[in-house]
């Protein structure tokens, strides 16, 4: 089974490492850099899920992202909070939740 981080590990030695936080105000932060971003400059590049071996609640969603720079990084929240990037990407723009 591959792991949240396996999957890390692999996109940081293709040079993804940045990490992208949601903060409280909607918006991104890079961690790397302290720049944050809005929703609307960031597109969604691959989405990778983890369930939880033997609690569903431990599932969790992997997003690497990119922002309007090129910068691609990787944001992970629990699948509760999936449903809310499933309806931020419904009323954006399609090109943005590619």
């Amino acid at each position: 089974m591959t792991t949240l981080s396996d999957v890390m590990e692999v996109l940081k030695e293709r040079g993804v490492d940045h990490e992208l936080r949601l903060q409280d105000d909607g918006k991104l932060l890079d961690t790397d850099s302290g720049r944050t971003f809005s929703a609307d400059g960031i597109k969604i590049i691959r989405t990778y899920r983890f369930e939880g071996e033997s609690n569903p609640d431990d599932s969790a969603v992997l997003y690497l992202l990119e922002n309007t720079d090129g910068i691609q990084g990787t944001s992970s929240m629990p699948t509760a909070l999936t449903a809310i990037m499933t309806a931020i990407c419904s009323i954006t723009s399609s090109a943005t939740c590619r």
